[in-house]
């Protein structure tokens, strides 16, 4: 007889405190778009996505502590999980010292790139995106171990924090994107120390064995290869419209981007409980591939009733976030694509991560050419915003196809 695997019980209790998450989220969006001018938000948009687009491959940390975490607790040695997480602290260190070292040498660089006013919004992004390293990793182990109440804890309290220090020190200090990414930069020091406790607390119990940690740069590699692809084709418009449209053309669009990227954000809970109970060294069994049927269509049931509710009412998140309740037809019409042409990468995603945790990597192939098209296509078309975001639809629409087409369609017999 099969053992439940709680995976809509896990999905809701996500999903029930990712909310805090992403009310946190609106809010910030609404306040700093409100206090910002159009052009400071629009730095703050691009900044924010640099961290996201370099933080989103940093969840290959969260997805091979998760995968080893996961493969230690199954061989009875979940008092290694703690050595591990040590271990891999240590060794991320000298990225963290190379990452800072290199950034402050071409900020003048990048900030001429960005059109930014001077090189402060760069210098605190690099900072936070430093901090930003070391989270996934405990993250990724509370996720292997299914220690899922203490992962939401410490994601929320992200939230929470960024949102009061960053509107105390806008508010108190100057309507600047900097002291907004400054707060962003404290919430995850408190979200991180919050994870190390709960982590400590749930294997307090656990004794450490004395056999070798397994081997993760292979797997860390191959997943932060898969990743970064991912990360491009769902962070990068921001970046791309920075670069060819003027600072008040890119503020506007920065608003249709966060809105529909939430739509993306709502089955990452699913994603995040599906992961740990997939984990496996290589072959679909039948339980995995039902694991997966289902949690697909948890995420589309959220997907598609919320992507038709922004389409016919688009004036209700810019209303919500930037107070915009009444917004020109032609802003109206660029929320609508935008949601419609990054939808599809929510289910992607879903994807993506059951496909990691099977240890499988032909995905990162597709992926790879989905950035390449992505990049030739704004390249050729970019005469407007909205041709912009209609190749990020095709492009979007065509890599959920192949991904679908590519999840392995014979399933091992579980025992």
């Amino acid at each position: 007889m099969n053992n439940p695997d709680y995976l809509l019980r896990h999905s809701f209790m996500l999903l029930a405190a990712s909310q805090v998450s992403n009310l946190c989220n609106v809010l910030f969006q609404m306040v700093m778009g409100r206090w910002l001018s159009l052009a400071e938000y629009g730095i703050l948009a691009s900044m924010l996505g640099v961290i996201l687009i370099s933080g989103l491959p940093l969840n290959a940390l969260s997805n091979a502590a998760a995968f080893f975490s996961a493969q230690l607790q199954q061989q009875q040695r979940a008092g290694d999980i703690l050595s591990l997480v040590r271990a891999w602290t240590w060794k991320l260190s000298a990225v963290t010292l190379a990452l800072l070292v290199s950034g402050v040498a071409l900020s003048g660089f990048f900030s001429n790139f960005f059109k930014l006013p001077d090189r402060i919004p760069f210098m605190v992004a690099l900072a936070v995106l430093a901090l930003s390293l070391y989270p996934p990793i405990i993250g990724g182990a509370l996720q292997g171990i299914q220690a899922f109440g203490w992962g939401a804890v410490s994601a929320a309290s992200m939230g929470v924090v960024r949102l009061l220090s960053s509107a105390a020190l806008v508010g108190g200090m100057a309507a600047m994107a900097g002291w907004a990414l400054v707060g962003q930069g404290l919430g995850v020091i408190v979200g991180a120390a919050i994870g190390l406790l709960g982590l400590r607390l749930v294997l307090r119990r656990s004794v450490g064995s004395a056999e070798k940690l397994p081997p993760g740069r292979v797997y860390l590699l191959r997943t932060l290869g898969v990743l970064a692809f991912f990360s491009f084709l769902m962070n990068a418009d921001v970046l791309i419209v920075k670069h060819y449209f003027d600072p008040d053309a890119s503020g506007l669009f920065a608003r249709a981007g966060t809105i529909g990227r939430a739509i993306v954000f709502l089955p990452m809970p699913i994603a995040g409980a599906l992961f740990p109970k997939t984990v496996s060294a290589g072959g679909m069994s039948v339980q995995h591939g039902r694991l997966l049927r289902r949690a697909l269509l948890y995420s589309a049931l959220l997907v598609i009733p919320t992507a038709l509710l922004g389409t016919l009412f688009p004036q209700v998140p810019l209303g919500l976030l930037y107070h915009d309740w009444r917004p020109e037809a032609a802003m109206a019409n660029l929320v609508r694509a935008t949601i419609w042409a990054l939808s599809p990468l929510s289910l992607a995603y879903v994807i993506m991560h059951f496909e990691l945790a099977q240890n499988r990597f032909g995905l990162a192939w597709p992926l790879l050419l989905a950035v390449a098209g992505y990049l030739i296509g704004v390249a050729l078309w970019h005469a407007t915003v909205l041709q912009v975001v209609a190749v990020l639809a095709v492009v979007s629409f065509l890599t959920l196809i192949v991904l679908v087409m590519a999840i392995p369609g014979k399933e091992k017999s579980s025992c």
